[in-house]
């Protein structure tokens, strides 16, 4: 089945018949949440499979819907956080979205092999671990029954698409407050560049000529009249009649 026709025909089945599951239906139901991603690839997660036909008491224990021991098969996802990748910013422990995806795969592998699922997490984990036998470190994720339907699916009901995503960089069809703001194209060719670099060289030597030398006071600018010092100084110059006539005072 192509995957788009899958998940829209897969639904949570309440209802299966006690026709008993083909041994290479289960094989390939089990090997698809064997090859599901986890993180770092360590598969920190257990599949157990329970036949219902051994133990409907104990079932019910875990979950008390009558429609839970109707299906030949029931499928438990464990998940083993002393196996599982930890995040080192925050030590977040990913083995229950492990096997939370190796959950899906399994639902959708039995849609696709012609069987019903449902998806359970309102069980008694104590109850579990305990019908299970389950070890100190195996946390109980997920329950699903695994049979064929008795009952018909119903329309699904799902949220809009805009109101699960977000693409605040996509326009919108309704207005144009989304659009991305346009940029003015970069001039390029060696004769801008060349343009940039003359007048990148003359601001450089502009600020040189302005910049005072390092350890010397700038130069003092010389007097446009010396002759007109002040005469009680003791090199003021003589005055011009003097040096006309010979005549001292």
């Amino acid at each position: 089945m192509e995957f788009q026709a899958l998940i829209k025909a897969r639904y949570s089945v309440r209802a299966y018949r006690p026709d008993p599951v083909e041994d290479d239906k289960l094989d390939r139901i089990l090997e698809a949440a064997r090859l599901a991603p986890t993180a770092a690839n360590r598969q920190a997660f257990r599949v157990f499979v329970l036949r219902t036909a051994d133990g409907k008491e104990g079932l019910r224990r875990v979950y008390g819907r009558d429609w839970f021991v109707q299906a030949p098969l029931v499928l438990c996802v464990c998940a083993v956080p002393s196996e599982a990748w930890v995040r080192k910013a925050d030590g977040w422990n990913a083995a229950e979205v492990d096997a939370a995806i190796a959950m899906t795969h399994i639902v959708l592998a039995a849609a696709e092999e012609g069987l019903g699922s449902c998806w359970i997490a309102a069980f008694d984990p104590a109850a579990a671990r305990e019908v299970l036998g389950l070890p100190p470190e195996f946390i109980p994720s997920a329950f699903t029954p695994l049979g064929y339907a008795a009952d018909a699916p119903a329309p699904k009901k799902r949220r809009a698409l805009d109101e699960v995503v977000r693409r605040p960089l996509r326009r919108r069809p309704d207005d144009g407050r989304h659009r991305r703001p346009v940029r003015a194209r970069p001039r390029h060719g060696r004769r801008h560049q060349r343009r940039a670099d003359r007048r990148l060289e003359q601001r450089h030597a502009a600020d040189l000529r302005a910049r005072p030398r390092r350890g010397r006071p700038p130069p003092a600018k010389p007097l446009k009249h010396p002759a007109r010092r002040s005469r009680l100084g003791r090199n003021a110059a003589p005055p011009r009649r003097q040096l006309l006539t010979g005549a001292r005072p």
